[in-house]
């Protein structure tokens, strides 16, 4: 019983999350066109790798921002498949990267889909954060084992737990402690329903889980990875180990060849 109510839960987080960006679809394309800070180290991963021409897989796109500056950043060839809950999001990614491909689609659907080795990075700004659960969260992660090339990455930026956000949300953090404390530690303190108004002012609730960094580390062990960053990033874009005082998490994992 639990488990169905569970499922029922998690398929209405991810119902919650796509009416919520269908609505606000025009208002995140004008208003989310500038590049973020944390752009730097998504790129420089890329740079740094040893084939030129490269294909990309990003989930949960919609924003689009982080395409849009690797196509005038990067020198190299690019091939890119962004997926997306958000349909009205996707018209606005299509219409600014026609050379791109674009799917609505429900992540843990599509990903099944995908062949084996078929692309060199696996990218998420500020996105893997809704995925709602611990065991969806590392069955995708074995799944971007799958599907990346030897030599290639999962990379991805999501919000901290940081002091101002606890600060921000501190009824909203309060009240996932208690539920946490309720329900005998079953759920996690660190999943947080943020409100948002909405254009029409209505408050509209996106889930989020803000990693800490053994949640990375562990979820690299057990899909299979190598851990080659975790840490944190300030408000001025500089890397930090603090928590309190970060702006993103910073996670970057490759798969390399077991060597015995």
């Amino acid at each position: 019983m639990q488990k169905l109510i569970w499922k029922k839960n998690k398929s209405l987080i991810k119902t919650r999350l796509k009416q919520f960006y269908d609505k606000e679809a025009k208002k995140y394309y004008e208003t989310r066109q500038k590049e973020r800070k944390e752009f730097q180290y998504l790129l420089s991963e890329i740079q740094s790798y040893p084939q030129k021409k490269i294909r990309i897989l990003e989930f949960w796109c919609g924003g689009w921002r982080f395409i849009k500056h690797l196509h005038e950043s990067y020198k190299g060839e690019i091939e890119y498949v962004g997926v997306d809950l958000s349909s009205e999001l996707l018209k606005y990614a299509q219409q600014d990267n026609p050379q791109d491909t674009f799917i609505c689609s429900d992540i843990s659907e599509y990903i099944q889909s995908c062949e084996q080795e078929s692309f060199d990075f696996v990218v998420w700004t500020s996105s893997f954060q809704h995925i709602p659960s611990y065991k969806e969260r590392l069955f995708l992660m074995k799944h971007f084992y799958r599907i990346l090339k030897y030599g290639g990455k999962c990379l991805m930026l999501n919000w901290a737990f940081s002091d101002r956000f606890k600060k921000k949300y501190r009824k909203q953090v309060f009240l996932a402690r208690v539920k946490w404390l309720f329900t005998f530690w079953r759920c996690c303190p660190r999943d947080i329903y943020v409100p948002r108004k909405n254009q029409k002012g209505e408050v509209q609730e996106r889930f989020y889980h803000l990693f800490d960094l053994q949640e990375y580390k562990n979820l690299t062990l057990y899909s299979g990875f190598t851990l080659k960053e975790s840490i944190f990033i300030d408000k001025n874009g500089s890397l930090t180990p603090q928590e309190s005082d970060s702006n993103s998490s910073f996670f970057v994992v490759e798969k390399n060849p077991i060597v015995e």
